[in-house]
């Protein structure tokens, strides 16, 4: 995949981030997953995009649950499979790696 289409969790979703379902109040995984992160990728899969996500942005810690509804949950809902989003998907954080990791074993895991 050669074009780039890029995101901003902080400034183009929350900067607070926080919980799995959309009960747990705004901002939550779900919501990000169902009313963002589905249509941009489904939109980078259209035209053969690179889906970056840059989480450097966010102040506070990002909740794995926060984390495993958004991606994990693409591959349980059957959005996508786990390969076409390791394919379609780059998470970039400069400092703490470990969200990285964390994102991509989500959704590992999910079609496991």
């Amino acid at each position: 995949m050669s074009n780039i289409m890029n995101f901003n969790l902080a400034k183009e979703f929350s900067e607070n981030p926080f919980g799995r379902y959309k009960s747990d109040g705004p901002y939550s995984g779900e919501e990000f997953r169902d009313d963002y992160l589905k249509s941009l990728l489904d939109e980078c899969k259209k035209n053969n995009e690179t889906l970056n996500i840059y989480i450097d942005d966010v102040p506070i810690g990002i909740s794995s649950s926060f984390l495993s509804e958004s991606f994990g949950g693409l591959v349980t809902k059957k959005y996508f499979s786990s390969d076409e989003l390791l394919n379609s998907l780059l998470i970039i954080k400069s400092e703490d790696k470990s969200y990285i990791t964390e994102i991509y074993t989500y959704i590992r895991e999910a079609s496991a």
